[in-house]
């Protein structure tokens, strides 16, 4: 388990705005048996507690959101499969529900983002993965981002090389988001 608290502010004078999230994440193996039966299963959850104090404001639909405070709750859920030892899959649902309340009045729903995954470990030391992301918009659910990449640890982090260096990797990847999501 973990907790964490992540805060962000600016100060765009004349108008400012922070944000501070407070985070519980957990997870645990929910199918294992013995050590080499496959596949491996594991759930991880986390509830976060969201406050955001802002000058900004902006009128939406028949309400105004921004201009005061707000503060809101979110659930996040998310399942992963280890099927053998070097191929990993995984799902998660962000924002599953999650809001922040106005001090306007208003209420806003914060879109529910679905995630998607793959790991496949070559070597001990060669990894390549892939994600897509589905993000819950005005027009339904759709992809809205996918990634793909992978790395190469050239040291095995248990030895120093030359006195200094411990690990040293080779990391790449790519991204595409797509418009108007």
């Amino acid at each position: 388990f973990g907790l964490s608290w992540n805060r962000f502010a600016a100060n765009l004078d004349p108008e400012t705005w922070s944000e501070d999230a407070f985070t519980y994440a957990g997870a645990t193996m929910i199918s294992s048996g013995a050590d080499d039966a496959w596949p491996k299963l594991a759930v991880g959850w986390q509830g976060k507690y969201l406050r955001v104090d802002s000058s900004f404001s902006d009128s939406i639909l028949d309400g105004t959101v921004g201009g005061g405070t707000a503060s809101g709750y979110g659930v996040s859920l998310g399942l992963m499969a280890k099927l053998r030892p070097s191929l990993s899959i995984g799902i998660m649902a962000q924002d599953l529900y999650s809001s922040l309340s106005w001090a306007t009045g208003t209420l806003e729903i914060i879109p529910m983002v679905g995630r998607a995954g793959v790991a496949y470990r070559i070597t001990d030391s060669t990894q390549v993965s892939g994600e897509v992301r589905g993000r819950q918009g005005s027009s339904g659910f759709g992809m809205s981002i996918w990634h793909l990449g992978g790395e190469h640890w050239l040291f095995d982090g248990k030895t120093f090389m030359w006195n200094t260096v411990r690990n040293f990797g080779v990391r790449g990847g790519y991204y595409n988001q797509m418009a108007n999501r």
